[in-house]
Formats: structure tokens, sequence, C-alpha cells
């Protein structure tokens, strides 16, 4: 019989604010700052923040006479968020949490009536939160009160990513837990729709949704490079 206790915590201070301007001008920050127990107390804390602006140009003066336009925005944002998701494997199909990454672990077993004691995980102090930058510019627009089109460009960068780098076998693990590597999403996503029937009791609406992403890996530690593989049990999976 096997028993158990894992402990999770995170504990986050976030401040934001909205600001807006006669119906056409809006401005909004936030900031954060995160700690995670998965992390050692040196390197437990990361700070994130955001900004957003939208205007929304069918309120102007310009464009009053253009009656057909119900709306019509432009939209950007930026901004920062963090990841502490590690996600460790034993096999090529079992995946688990480990709460406790910067530590090292070991295995208590019983041998020929004698304790046994082995090094199943080798920890890091250092490592700390994946950090990925999101940018996205675009516009909203609906036109006859039937068409609605939206397009957005998006653009990520993911730096000091969680995965698990390879170690000589002579430590008696496989790999240990790092901050290392860079990657790139970017691309355009399309959304339109138009109500093709509107009656009081019933709306037909159809739409499309269409998009295109490239991803690019940026930066990698000389051992993957030498290999051609993507890190190893990557905490940050590629949209």
């Amino acid at each position: 019989m096997d028993s158990y206790t894992q402990k999770y915590s995170v504990t986050g201070i976030l401040a934001r604010v909205n600001l807006s301007y006669a119906d056409k001008y809006y401005l909004t920050g936030s900031y954060r700052r995160d700690g995670s127990s998965r992390f050692h107390p040196d390197n437990r804390w990361g700070n994130f923040g955001s900004l957003g602006a939208s205007w929304r140009i069918n309120q102007e003066d310009f464009l009053s006479s253009a009656t057909f336009i119900d709306d019509l925005r432009l939209k950007a944002s930026i901004g920062t968020q963090g990841n502490d998701n590690l996600l460790y494997s034993l096999t090529s199909t079992t995946e688990y949490q480990n709460y406790i990454p910067y530590l090292d672990q070991y295995l208590v077993s019983n041998i020929d009536d004698k304790v046994s004691v082995a090094q199943t995980y080798l920890g890091n102090k250092e490592i700390s939160w994946e950090k990925s930058l999101n940018a996205n510019i675009g516009f909203e627009s609906r036109f006859f009160n039937r068409l609605n089109l939206n397009m957005e460009y998006f653009y990520k960068r993911t730096t000091d990513m969680l995965f698990y780098k390879p170690v000589a076998i002579s430590t008696g693990v496989a790999s240990m837990p790092v901050n290392m590597g860079k990657l790139r999403n970017a691309g355009v996503e399309v959304e339109v729709d138009i109500d093709i029937i509107q009656h009081r009791d019933f709306i037909w609406n159809f739409g499309l949704n269409l998009s295109h992403v490239k991803n690019k890996i940026l930066e990698l530690p000389a051992e993957n490079r030498e290999n051609g593989i993507f890190p190893m049990f990557p905490a940050t999976i590629p949209n």
C-alpha cells in the first residue's frame, strides 16, 4: 500500500486599470506578481504585465455619415505571462506533475530486508518561471447589422523554456529540469460571419474561421541541436 501527499500553491498580487474616453478610446493596463511553490524560494516570484488599447473609429465625426457601419474598432495589446507547469515522464506514455522540481528526490525500498535508497530525480534550484511575450493587433467590425468581420495578427515569443535536459547517465538519472530555449509563434486569424436570415424568432448565421500559424524554434541547448530533436518533455507546447 502506498500513501503520499502533494502540496502546490500559487500566490498572486494583481492590479488593473481601465480607462475610457468619449466612448471612443479605451486603455487597459495590468500588473501581477506571482509566486509558485514549484520553485526555490530564491527564484519563486515573477513579474508580469500587460497593456491594451482600442479605438472605436465609427464614433468619429468623419464616419458619422457611414450608416452602414455598425461597429469598427482597431485594437492592440502586448503583455507577458508566466508558466510553472513542468511535466515529468518516467515512460513514453506516462506523465505526471512534479511539485518540487528544485529538490533532489529519492526512492526508499526494501532489498533483502535492508533499506535501499536510490536517487530518482535530479533537482535544480535555479529554475524559475517560463516567460511568454504576447502581442496582438487587429480590428473588429460589423456592417449592415448583418456582417461581422474580424482580423488579427498575433505574435508570441517564449523564453526560459521549462523542460528536461539530458544529463550524463553516470549521475544515476536521465535528465534535470532547466530554463533554456526560445520559441516563436506568429500568425494571422480571420473570422467572418453573416446573418443570412434575421427574424424575431429565428436567426440563421453562417461563419468561417481561417488561421495561419508559423512556429519556429529560435534557440536550443547544444545537446539538442546536435541530436536534431526538440527539447525533452517541453512544458510549453506550440499553439
